[in-house]
């Protein structure tokens, strides 16, 4: 949990910004006649010209009306009529994801039937509502203007003054200075966040997305509109972080066929030569590709009703390896000749049975495909229901490691594997002219596993030395001890509601935010077995220095995963007071309740180690309270110049990876052997059968 207290000044930025939908815009107001006074049951429409999608709305005792639920985008068109009054029309009105548009209507009697005023909305980049101080947002025309090399939302987040990317060597984003495992990624009010947390710190490929392990996007960019990074958003609503939230809505067809095909990449003429760094000689780059292609596709099913947006796109990279033997003539050299190598893989061959694969270069492949459709439906003026999927299924070839001190044939790589598909139903409601609700449900499944090459057999780490004694390096070859029996599978499910209750200048919103994560993780290091060799006469003899293996202690399971719930329950209610037409004021009150509703094993002998303690008991159910206070005032009258500020306490859920261990480490599932005969103990035979270990 943090505390933030936030006072900016921001200059040249619009006042509104309180009552928006957390994946669409509002627009507010009040219809008078020309002396001040409120006209009771006026009619205000807003056509969203590109869809021809119509909001409807009669003003209140007050004159007051409120238009929520609104696409993102633009231009609109508003019109507010009375009988016995001219018409008003607002045109050329642009609304910003979040943004509470603030249009105010002044209509004079008349006698003549038809006559209206049209005015025309100015628009200026720099007094837009996106320029809101903690709030950064991201159109979609600086999606497409600006460059970016990897087309990843990371390129994009870094716009936000408050946001850095690749801290600490993690290709994530860190917000205000916080890990990005306390970032939540949601799309169309939907999270779309690795929950159990692997994809954190020191992973270089994209941050807490459930697809960075395979070096994937979690959504094509051609597929987003536009998104907002949010340090510190004071409306309730906003949950599930205690870092940055990064909130983005996805494109949605219209009445006009729009689309696009595109193809990004880059081989190696784009890189320059490599330099020995021991002979000063420049080698030209090996062959590379790596590139994106895809399309988009949105426009009517049926006219002003019914519109259907699709996008597909594929990622593909070959990448060499760079690192070779002494004989070799790649840039980096491993310290033995192919020759000395050849001999250690004879001896795998002829005395064991096994091929531990090659030692020439080759290379790593990385290949995602993503597939995005999106289905919107007027389904009246006052409802609109909105359906999406989201596809990726990725792979990554890794677990080669090879350089100067270590070297790794090819049967102990691994592919990295994962799909992850997410769902999202909302139906946006307005009931008269004081009742609104947003209603969503979610479901994201996300799947991954390891794949090691070939049959199973033990990690084999032979320690090379030199004739003089000196160390040389590790060699490794067999199954990678972490991938011989690693999976993990996530289902996230979510329901949101949101019921907003107009009345005077103040809107009251009651809601709720609920996750159920289910978590099935497998990881059981070295259940094939590893052995570490002091020389490789001591490998071809058989006798290790060091012996690993994972053993199930559960009859009839040879391997079990920790399989567990959470709940996370949210309740919140807001009021947003707009007291004056220059001060804005919000106060809320957020409730997060985190439930596991799992128990693990019990080990009893624990308990006699370690009095007080028991390996079924996990913290649950401790209330997590998130009171805020925002304010908006506007300095000068005509919403150029603004102070902004407020106050809050923000939590969100720990990586599930750190409470995972409490369900697979409680010694009753599966038994951890580490034997080393530099700790006295009696190893074991070196043994290639992968099904046969010791002390099985």
């Amino acid at each position: 949990m943090r505390y933030i207290v936030t006072l900016l000044l921001c200059m040249f930025a619009s006042v509104g910004l309180w009552a928006q939908g957390v994946t669409t815009a509002s627009i507010n107001g009040t219809v008078k006649d020309d002396n001040g006074n409120p006209l009771v049951g006026a009619n205000v429409v807003a056509v969203h010209e590109p869809s021809g999608t119509r909001y409807g709305a009669s003003t209140r005792d007050d004159g007051r009306y409120n238009l929520p639920g609104l696409r993102v985008g633009g231009p609109y068109t508003i019109t507010a009529s009375y009988i016995g009054y001219q018409d008003q029309t607002v045109q050329e009105i642009y609304l910003s994801l979040r943004e509470d548009r603030r249009v105010d209507f002044t209509l004079s009697e008349t006698a003549l039937a038809g006559e209206a005023v049209t005015v025309v909305a100015e628009r200026d980049a720099i007094l837009s509502a996106a320029n809101t101080g903690t709030v950064n947002n991201v159109t979609t025309a600086e999606i497409e203007r600006l460059p970016t090399i990897t087309r990843s939302i990371t390129d994009f987040t870094r716009l936000a003054p408050m946001a850095a990317a690749g801290i600490g060597g993690s290709g994530g984003t860190s917000v205000a200075g916080k890990s990005n495992r306390y970032n939540n990624f949601q799309v169309d009010g939907a999270v779309l966040t690795d929950p159990f947390g692997l994809n954190g710190e020191g992973n270089s490929r994209g941050g807490r997305f459930p697809t960075s392990q395979v070096g994937a996007q979690p959504i094509s960019l051609d597929a987003i509109q536009e998104f907002n990074v949010e340090i510190a958003p004071y409306d309730v609503r906003s949950g599930s972080f205690a870092g940055g939230l990064i909130n983005a809505v996805t494109r949605s067809g219209t009445n006009r066929f729009t689309g696009s095909v595109y193809f990004f990449g880059q081989n190696e003429s784009f890189v320059g030569d490599l330099v020995d760094e021991v002979t000063g000689e420049s080698q030209e780059f090996a062959d590379f590709d790596d590139f994106q292609a895809g399309f988009r596709l949105g426009g009517p099913i049926v006219r002003d009703k019914v519109f259907f947006f699709v996008n597909g796109e594929i990622h593909r990279r070959d990448q060499p390896t760079s690192a070779g033997l002494l004989d070799s003539n790649q840039p980096i050299k491993f310290g033995i000749t192919s020759s000395q190598m050849q001999e250690i893989i004879n001896i795998a061959r002829n005395q064991y049975g096994y091929d531990p694969g090659g030692f020439d270069p080759f290379t790593l492949e990385t290949n995602d495909d993503k597939i995005f459709a999106r289905l919107d439906i007027n389904l009246s003026n006052q409802h609109r229901l909105t359906l999406r999927h989201n596809f990726v299924n990725g792979d990554i070839d890794d677990g080669i490691d090879r350089g100067t001190d270590v070297f790794t044939l090819e049967s102990n790589q691994f592919k990295r594997d994962n799909t992850t598909n997410s769902t999202v139903l909302q139906l946006n409601s307005l009931f008269g002219s004081r009742v609104a609700n947003e209603a969503r449900i979610a479901y994201t499944r996300i799947r991954d596993k390891r794949t090691p090459p070939g049959s199973p057999f033990p990690e084999v780490q032979i320690n090379l030395e030199d004739t003089s004694g000196a160390e040389i390096g590790e060699l490794r070859f067999g199954w990678e001890r972490f991938s011989h029996a690693n999976r993990l599978d996530q289902d996230v499910w979510e329901f949101t509601d949101n019921l907003h209750f107009f009345t005077g200048d103040h809107t009251i919103t009651l809601g709720t935010h609920n996750e159920l994560i289910q978590f099935d993780n497998l990881f059981m290091e070295a259940a094939f077995g590893a052995y570490e060799f002091a020389s490789v006469e001591d490998f071809q003899r058989g006798r290790p220095t060091d012996f690993f293996l994972s053993v199930s202690r559960i009859p009839g399971v040879d391997r079990p995963s920790a399989k567990w719930d959470y709940l996370q329950l949210g309740f919140y209610v807001q009021d947003e007071w707009k007291a004056t037409p220059r001060l804005n004021l919000t106060g809320g009150l957020r409730v997060d309740v985190p439930i596991i509703s799992d128990e693990p094993l019990r080990n009893p002998t624990f308990e006699q180690d370690f009095p007080g303690f028991r390996t079924d008991q996990t913290p649950s159910g401790n209330i997590m309270w998130s009171p805020r206070f925002g304010f908006n005032y506007d300095l000068t009258g005509d919403r150029t110049t603004q102070i902004r500020g407020g106050v809050g306490l923000f939590a969100g859920l720990p990586p599930a990876v750190w409470l995972s261990n409490a369900f697979s480490n409680t010694g009753m599932d599966f038994l951890t052997i580490e034997l080393s005969t530099f700790a006295g103990d009696s190893v074991p035979n070196f043994s290639p059968d992968p099904f046969n270990q010791p002390f099985v």
